[in-house]
């Protein structure tokens, strides 16, 4: 009887511990899956942010050379003069450059979180460049528009640029790259568009629409 109630006893801490999930936490094995459970979650996190910040970066600076790759139908349109176009496209780099130096000097990247940074800078980008065509051309009021653009682009820049390098630790470099990529791929928007057939009717519509 001693002999069988033993075995009755192990059987039983057998099946009651070895089978619970409190046994199961305890054990290295379990710790292990739980880490690569939350890795490949933070993973999958990482990369699905960053193709949006991706995506975000290129429709933002989709502005930079919006008003040069239709500088040619301005200039019909609005008659403008060498030196006008020449600066219809450095006020936007002038913009750019004084807006870093201010975001720089003012720290604006580490007291304004850098989602909120980016989605302000982007609609005071998006709302100058678009009072071009909405408001009554002056030259010297385009080309503060333009200059307004350029300071909105700058303050999408920086933050992007500091999310990027928080989220990939590791593979910073690629995370970085893949930014800088959209950056560009979003300069170069508007010209594609400016080349296709279809998108050169529909800007000149929707840009005698605003003009009218």
């Amino acid at each position: 009887m001693v002999r069988l109630h033993t075995l009755f006893d192990l059987e039983g801490i057998f099946g009651n511990t070895f089978f619970s999930a409190k046994f199961w936490r305890k054990t290295d094995a379990f710790l292990v899956f739980k880490r690569l459970h939350q890795m490949t979650i933070s993973a999958v996190e990482k990369w699905r942010n960053l193709v949006l910040l991706v995506m975000a970066e290129i429709l933002i600076f989709c502005l930079w050379f919006s008003v040069t790759a239709i500088l040619p139908q301005m200039t019909e349109e609005w008659q403008l003069s060498g030196a006008d176009q020449s600066w219809m496209t450095m006020s936007v780099q002038v913009g750019f450059v004084v807006g870093a130096l201010l975001s720089a000097l003012l720290n604006l990247s580490d007291r304004i979180p850098a989602s909120r940074l980016i989605a302000a800078s982007a609609l005071g980008g998006a709302a100058a460049n678009a009072g071009i065509s909405l408001l009554e051309y002056a030259p010297t009021l385009a080309l503060l528009l333009r200059f307004g653009t350029g300071m909105g682009l700058a303050g999408a820049y920086p933050p992007g640029m500091k999310l990027a390098a928080t989220w990939c630790k590791e593979d910073r470099g690629l995370g970085i790259g893949l930014l800088v990529g959209g950056i560009v791929l979003g300069k170069s928007i508007p010209h594609l568009l400016n080349a296709l057939p279809l998108w050169v009717s529909m800007a000149c519509l929707l840009g005698a629409r605003y003009l009218w």
